[in-house]
């Protein structure tokens, strides 16, 4: 017997949002503002660092939730609801949206040529193949599925992160 969609195992972890876990944007706002200033240096890299590592984490655990989801998919384990495709949909465009997003990021971060940056661009570059992954992954079950992911914005209130960087 099938089980419904809505048990599988790509539900069990409440995904965030990318620009809501993490200060995307106040990032790029501090090394705009300070990346004259050589004194600034070791806390652009500290808080790029940050970013970067938290990122990943985030892209890495979408990943294998959705190979693992894909191969549940084709063993046929699950049948589908209405609920189960809404709920998946909405986690589909998350993950989707978030590495467009994340892609966006380090296109700013790696335009940005100063050295914390040079330091750390190993690192940008594989996360941004970690969410090019994801997204992919993600357009591909909803295409398999018959879900259209597409790109969705999140609205990020300003007084979320405001006291992330204290200069």
């Amino acid at each position: 017997m099938k089980k419904p969609i809505e048990v599988a195992s790509i539900f069990l972890y409440n995904r965030p949002r990318l620009m809501l876990k993490l200060p995307v944007i106040e990032l790029l706002n501090l090394i705009k503002k300070h990346k004259e200033y050589e004194s600034r240096y070791p806390e652009i890299r500290k808080y790029t660092r940050l970013v970067i590592n938290g990122s990943s984490v985030l892209f890495d655990r979408d990943i294998s939730e959705l190979l693992h989801f894909e191969c549940e998919l084709r063993e046929n384990t699950y049948k589908m609801t209405l609920a189960g495709m809404s709920k998946l949909g909405k986690k589909l465009n998350a993950i989707y949206s978030d590495g467009k997003d994340f892609d966006y990021i380090s296109s700013e971060l790696m335009s940005m040529d100063i050295p914390p940056i040079r330091e750390l661009e190993q690192k940008i570059t594989r996360t941004r193949e970690e969410a090019f992954m994801a997204t992919f992954t993600s357009k591909n079950i909803g295409k398999e599925i018959g879900i259209e992911v597409m790109y969705e914005p999140v609205v990020v209130p300003y007084t979320q992160f405001k006291n992330f960087i204290n200069f």
